[in-house]
């Protein structure tokens, strides 16, 4: 029987400042395997509440999930960080059927935390679809 693995983008702080007036206009898009979802804009702000939930199906063993959030802008969106859940994290939190809700620290492009960036809080579930 096929994983799918339930996904609630709760909410994020500390979030970098990429707009003059001090503030971000943030988004996430989300990415697993072939699966994309995305949440809602939130204006003007660095400690967005989005509870955004999203299902992804079919989750293989080697799957991992990215999570990038943007500042949304009218001629191009501005990177504010990311969170990789590696292939090693799911396949723990699968083989413990366990339910993750926890805070992630956002990194760079290549992975550093060279600076603070903020962190996402997520909820993760696995179950059988």
């Amino acid at each position: 029987m096929a994983l799918k693995l339930d996904v609630e983008v709760v909410e994020a702080r500390g979030l970098l400042a990429s707009d003059s007036n001090g503030k971000s206009d943030p988004y996430v898009k989300l990415y697993l395997d072939k699966q994309k979802s995305k949440t809602r804009i939130q204006k003007k702000t660095l400690s967005p509440l989005w509870r955004h939930q999203c299902q992804f199906s079919n989750v293989q063993l080697d799957s991992k999930l990215r999570l990038v959030v943007w500042d949304h802008d009218l001629i191009s969106d501005d990177y504010l960080g990311q969170v990789t859940l590696s292939r090693e994290f799911l396949a723990d939190l699968k083989r413990t059927r366990k339910y993750c809700h926890d805070w992630f620290d956002l990194v760079d492009k290549h992975g550093h935390n060279d600076k603070p960036r903020g962190a996402v809080h997520l909820k993760l579930n696995f179950r059988q679809g």
